[in-house]
């Protein structure tokens, strides 16, 4: 796993946590972690070309200057650890990525000026456990 610190810069910084939004609400998080990663891929002038939403279960494509195309799955949260027992993939294209071989970015202090990006492999970083989701649904009753 390479774990890499990140200084948002101030503008983003601003932008995304001025009226604290974030906390508490996973879609928020979610958002800005997609952002703070944008940021940091756009720092890497001369290596990376273009970031684009992704496709095929990826949040994002990343076109590197050499003409490689990388696709990651993008997940926040506001704690300092990686939080193993909060991160879930929900989707079997994102699952069908990720067994393939698509990046696992996990963004953590999401909030915080300075977060950690954790780019994580399949089999070398994490393991995917299959869990049973059960939908709610409201009982029918007679008024």
């Amino acid at each position: 796993m390479e774990s890499i610190k990140y200084k948002i810069p101030n503008s983003l910084f601003k932008n995304l946590f001025s009226l604290n939004l974030s906390k508490g609400k996973s879609s928020h998080i979610g958002d800005d972690a997609y952002k703070i990663v944008e940021s940091y891929f756009l720092t890497k002038s001369g290596f990376v070309s273009t970031i684009e939403k992704g496709k095929n279960g990826a949040d994002m494509a990343v076109h590197y200057s050499n003409g490689k195309i990388e696709l990651y799955e993008i997940k926040g949260t506001e704690d300092e650890a990686i939080a193993w027992s909060k991160l879930k993939v929900s989707s079997q294209a994102c699952y069908n990525g990720l067994i393939q071989g698509m990046i696992l970015i996990r963004v953590t202090s999401i909030g915080s000026k300075t977060v950690t990006l954790h780019f994580m492999k399949y089999k070398e970083d994490f393991n995917l456990k299959p869990e049973a989701r059960w939908s709610v649904t409201p009982v029918n009753k007679r008024l």
